[in-house]
C-alpha cells in the first residue's frame, strides 16, 4: 500500500491538517509528515490504526466502492484510467480474471490490445469521443479478437466515473456475443463505436474505418 498517497487522500477528503491526523492516529504531526512524504513507513501497530481508519465505509468515495464491487464480481466488467500516454487496468472482476481473452490482464498495468483486431484504431477512435474526460454519458463499443486462434465477440459499455482525485475512470461491463449477434448489431448501428450523451444516442459519431460492411 502506499501510505503516503493513502494519508494524503483521506485527510483531502475529510479536510483535515495533519495535526488533526495524527490525533486520530495518536501519533505526533511531525511522524505524519514523514508518513506523507514516504521517509518512513507504519510499523505493525500502526499499520492496523490506518487501515481500520481509511477503510471505515463512511469514509470511501463512490469510486472506491466501485473499485471493491468490480473485484468480487462474477461478471466481465473493469476499471480502466488514460494517463496522457496509455491506458491502464485499475481493478478486474473474478469473471474478467477467469475469462481465457482476459488471463493475462493484470490491475496497474497497460491494456493488452495485442489480440484484439484493429486495435490501435479502436483505441485512438475511443480517446477521440472524449469519454475519459467526462463529455459523455457512456460509449457502447463492438469490437473482436482472436487471442490463441479463439475468436471472440464484445459490445462493451463504457461509462465515466469521477474519483475525488478530480481524474476520469471508466467502468467497462463486457456482453459476448455470438459471431451472428455481433454482425446483426454492427449492421444495425452502422458503426463500431456509439457515444451517449444524458442517455440520447450521437448518431453523428462515425469513423470510416470502423463501419459496417
Amino acid at each position: 500500500m502506499d501510505w503516503s498517497l493513502e494519508l494524503r487522500t483521506y485527510r483531502a477528503r475529510n479536510g483535515l491538517k495533519q495535526e488533526a491526523l495524527a490525533d486520530l492516529l495518536e501519533i505526533s504531526q511531525a511522524y505524519v509528515s514523514r508518513l506523507e512524504s514516504g521517509k518512513t513507513e507504519p510499523k505493525d501497530g500502526l499499520e492496523h490504526k490506518i487501515r481500520s481508519l481509511i477503510s471505515n465505509p463512511a469514509q470511501l468515495d463512490v469510486l472506491d466502492f466501485v473499485l471493491k464491487s468490480v473485484r468480487v464480481s462474477p461478471h466481465i466488467a473493469s476499471i480502466m484510467r488514460f494517463d496522457g500516454a496509455e491506458i491502464f487496468n485499475v481493478a478486474l472482476s473474478d469473471g474478467l480474471r477467469n475469462h481465457p481473452q482476459f488471463q493475462r490482464s493484470r490491475e496497474g498495468e497497460p491494456i493488452a490490445m495485442t489480440a484484439v483486431i484493429n486495435s490501435e484504431t479502436l483505441v485512438r477512435d475511443v480517446l477521440d469521443t472524449g469519454v475519459f474526460n467526462g463529455e459523455l454519458s457512456r460509449v457502447e463499443v463492438l469490437w473482436q479478437s482472436n487471442p490463441n486462434e479463439d475468436s471472440y465477440h464484445w459490445d462493451t459499455v463504457l461509462t465515466p466515473i469521477r474519483g475525488e482525485d478530480g481524474g476520469w475512470y471508466l467502468y467497462n461491463a463486457f456482453s459476448p456475443l455470438s459471431a451472428g449477434e455481433y454482425q446483426r448489431r454492427l449492421e444495425e448501428r452502422g458503426t463500431h463505436i456509439q457515444t451517449f450523451r444524458s442517455g440520447v444516442a450521437n448518431s453523428g459519431y462515425k469513423n470510416a474505418s470502423f463501419t459496417a460492411a
